[in-house]
């Protein structure tokens, strides 16, 4: 029987994982990859978090950071963590290397992708926001490869950019997937960028078409959050389909 991303069988749970890979993808910002060792598998909707611990001067402490991978890697997670200056979870985290354990629980979150294919996507996101976007985007065209999706993506500057050209390379094999990468800050003087200029959320408002039959997942800071779901109000959109994390 094939399990769908809504099913109740989606139960908290405590993990055990061992770090397998750590990628920087930008300056700040780095792919964690956690093999799980126990139990050996997780189930999550796309879109979802989990709890990781990590030490501090008053004892174990647990912070959320959103799944990053798709749903069908069950024997493993990856997560998108930004280093925050100060912050003691994120410090943490960029500091470890290959081969160490974590402890974290999961899954948790609100995020529900419709079942229903005829159902169109959109996806907003900046920085770190990129992690359930992500788990969204490679979930939704392993199950539906021709349901419609829209990507937006707000970066300051281009050493900001990220998983651009697996993007890209996932649209080519699905016309149906929109790629939209956007900066906010003007380019220096020797740089060249194709993608969009200004704030993402006016990047959506020039593109998106009035659409009552659509959901929105949105991850990033709340000025972001803010300015998109008005837009997306405008354009048809119930508050009950729009989704979103602030961070």
């Amino acid at each position: 029987m094939e399990i769908q991303f809504s099913e109740v069988y989606l139960s908290v749970k405590e993990f055990r994982g061992r770090l397998s890979r750590v990628r920087p993808l930008t300056h700040d910002i780095k792919e964690l990859t956690l093999e799980l060792l126990e139990p050996a598998q997780i189930g999550f909707r796309p879109g979802q978090y989990v709890q990781i611990q990590a030490p501090s001067p008053d004892g174990p402490i647990f912070r959320a950071y959103s799944i990053s991978s798709p749903t069908f890697q069950t024997d493993k997670i990856q997560l998108v963590v930004r280093l925050v200056p100060g912050g003691i979870a994120s410090t943490f985290l960029h500091s470890l290397n290959e081969g160490q354990e974590l402890f974290f629980t999961g899954p948790y979150g609100d995020f529900k992708l419709s079942e229903d294919p005829n159902v169109a996507v959109v996806c907003v996101g900046g920085g770190a926001g990129m992690a359930p976007i992500n788990s969204i985007i490679h979930s939704l065209y392993q199950k539906w490869p021709e349901r419609s999706c829209y990507l937006f993506f707000g970066c300051r500057s281009k050493r900001d950019v990220f998983y651009l050209d697996t993007f890209q390379e996932l649209a080519r094999k699905h016309p149906s997937f929109k790629v939209v990468y956007a900066l906010s800050d003007p380019l220096a003087a020797e740089e060249q960028w194709e993608g969009d200029a200004g704030f993402i959320h006016l990047s959506a408002d020039r593109r998106l078409e009035v659409n009552s039959k659509r959901q929105a997942f949105l991850c990033g800071p709340p000025p972001m959050i803010e300015a998109v779901t008005e837009i997306l109000t405008n354009k048809g959109l119930r508050m009950d389909d729009i989704f979103y994390d602030k961070f």
